[in-house]
């Protein structure tokens, strides 16, 4: 009998790490061994295919090693996306792992810096601009 996170091949005696971007959550039958969808991951040996976690790609599910990647700063990505998406023109993005959100009212954003970026115009300055370079 084989243990979770392993399986055993038909008519194989010997049971095999269950392998990495898969689930074997049934050891003792080899038809539920489950391919880890887009967005989702497993490392060796799992019993389940885990979400992507927020901030984070998972760009496969099948070459070891399947690691999760953070997100680069102006880009966001929420649980179970797989990809990370670039940060919209007129939004911040200041947590990789939360969508992004509208700049403050006299603020823009190019979409690509991390945060806000202080008005062009000198009449539309306020005393809280937050002083991010592009």
């Amino acid at each position: 009998m084989c243990h979770p996170g392993t399986y055993s091949a038909p008519g194989s005696a010997s049971c095999n790490a269950c392998p990495a971007g898969w689930a074997c959550p049934f050891p003792d039958d080899p038809g539920a061994v489950e391919r880890c969808e887009f967005g989702s991951f497993a490392s060796e040996n799992s019993t389940a295919c885990a979400h992507c976690p927020p901030g984070f790609s998972c760009p496969s599910t099948l070459r070891p090693p399947v690691v999760a990647e953070r997100c680069a700063p102006g880009a966001y990505s929420v649980a179970g996306e797989g990809a990370c998406a670039a940060c919209l023109v007129g939004h911040e993005c200041a947590d990789q792992g939360v969508p992004p959100t509208p700049c403050d009212a006299g603020y823009y954003s190019l979409g690509r810096p991390v945060g806000t970026l202080d008005p062009p115009s000198p009449l539309l300055s306020s005393p809280h601009s937050h002083h991010n370079p592009p």
